[in-house]
């Protein structure tokens, strides 16, 4: 499985956020390209924190690097766009192993009804597609092989969502996933538990190997 360090040491939480939310987006690419991306996330939350803070008057500077707001690129919007439909994908992707994962994770409320039998990736996948739509090969292409590396990571944020959607509020975007540093600290704690979930999944038919664990480092 291998292993990506993020640093921490002399960074906001949204620039580590960015790090995390670019791997888990785009874990196809490499580490040059992944830093040009998170760079230029960080550019778009800094200004769209700028213009926010216009609207609720409150001083921003102190809470973002001074080196972001010189960041103006015309694909900042092509990646925001490609990454939450990236996080659309994952996020159905997810579903599918959240409830193949249910006998691992305790606490999981189901997802898949109990007369479905066995769970398997096809079972599940064959159920969610019936209620949302969609065709399986390409449910498979462009949806579930991408997730593999990543499905922990998708796994934890999609149990994010349901859980604000469980108790009555908006499910966070990018922004506030970014804003907030609770939203990090969450998100690998449940990422971490969801890799050992995935580990020890037989009938998710991973590539365990393949799987991207992400390490904070100073």
């Amino acid at each position: 499985m291998p292993e990506l360090a993020i640093p921490v040491t002399g960074r906001f939480s949204y620039e580590v956020m960015a790090d995390v939310m670019t791997v888990l987006a785009f874990p196809e690419v490499d580490e040059s390209r992944r830093r040009k991306i998170a760079v230029l996330l960080c550019g778009w939350y800094v200004h769209e924190l700028l213009y926010r803070a216009s609207e609720h008057a409150f001083d921003p500077l102190p809470h973002l690097n001074p080196d972001h707001l010189t960041i103006e690129d015309r694909s900042i919007m092509k990646f925001i766009r490609q990454m939450n439909d990236r996080l659309r994908r994952l996020e159905r992707a997810a579903h599918v192993a959240i409830a193949i994962l249910q006998d691992a994770a305790p606490g999981e409320p189901a997802s898949t009804p109990e007369d479905l039998g066995p769970r398997s990736v096809e079972s599940v996948m064959l159920w969610h597609l019936g209620r949302e739509g969609g065709d399986e090969a390409n449910f498979k292409k462009r949806k579930w092989r991408p997730a593999q590396p990543v499905i922990h990571l998708a796994a934890a944020l999609a149990v994010k969502m349901q859980d604000c959607v469980r108790n009555g509020m908006e499910p966070p975007g990018v922004f506030e996933l970014m804003y907030s540093p609770q939203n990090l600290i969450d998100l690998l704690e449940e990422a971490a538990a969801y890799e050992q979930y995935v580990e020890a999944a037989t009938r998710l038919k991973l590539a365990n190997k393949n799987m991207i664990r992400l390490r904070l480092v100073a």
